[in-house]
């Protein structure tokens, strides 16, 4: 099974994502300040400016947290990049959905950012490791099976769909997620 070194997932924002840079900047450093987040956090820096770039990114030590609108889907993004507590595929994927679902509702209890929502039916989940996880046909075969069963310990009441969103090489290995009620698939 592959290891990766690097795994980020991202949650969509519901209604564009149309947030203040400075009401996240101010609420990312809150979080540090008041050591909201597990692990060593940082500093904050904004890189809306950046054409594709992660927008208004919370820089830590194991992870980072990025408001990113890339590729013109808003939405939290969480990366894990070092200091793993486990050395399976599972256990990584797990700590990563874990600690992301962690800043999604310190987020959506934010009073800087009132009534912010997620999407319940979509995430994507991304392997920014080309060494230990190519983007290739072959490691969506390898690992759709344990990434299905990760996701569905969260989603037990969805049927997981998973789509290989880039093909080209030198871009990481992403998935797209779709969470689909199973009693949708009942019904069609």
């Amino acid at each position: 099974m592959m290891l990766p070194e690097r795994i980020s997932v991202k949650f969509f924002v519901n209604d564009g994502g149309a947030v203040e840079s400075a009401a996240l900047i101010l609420l990312f450093h809150r979080w540090i300040r008041e050591r909201r987040l597990p692990g060593l956090p940082i500093d904050v820096a904004d890189y809306k400016h950046v054409p594709d770039g992660p927008g208004v990114l919370l820089m830590g030590h194991e992870a980072d947290y990025a408001w990113d609108g890339r590729y013109h889907r808003t939405g939290l993004l969480y990366k894990h990049k070092r200091e793993w507590p486990s050395n399976t595929f599972q256990d990584r994927l797990n700590h990563v959905l874990e600690r992301a679902n962690q800043a999604i509702a310190l987020l959506q209890e934010a009073p800087e950012l009132p009534g912010i929502t997620f999407h319940s039916d979509e995430l994507e989940i991304s392997f920014p490791d080309r060494l230990n996880v190519p983007n290739t046909p072959e490691t969506l075969a390898e690992l759709r099976e344990a990434v299905t069963a990760v996701l569905q310990t969260y989603y037990p009441e969805n049927d997981i769909v998973l789509t290989h969103v880039h093909t080209e090489a030198r871009r990481p290995f992403t998935l797209n997620v779709s969470l689909v009620p199973i009693h949708q698939l009942v019904e069609a």
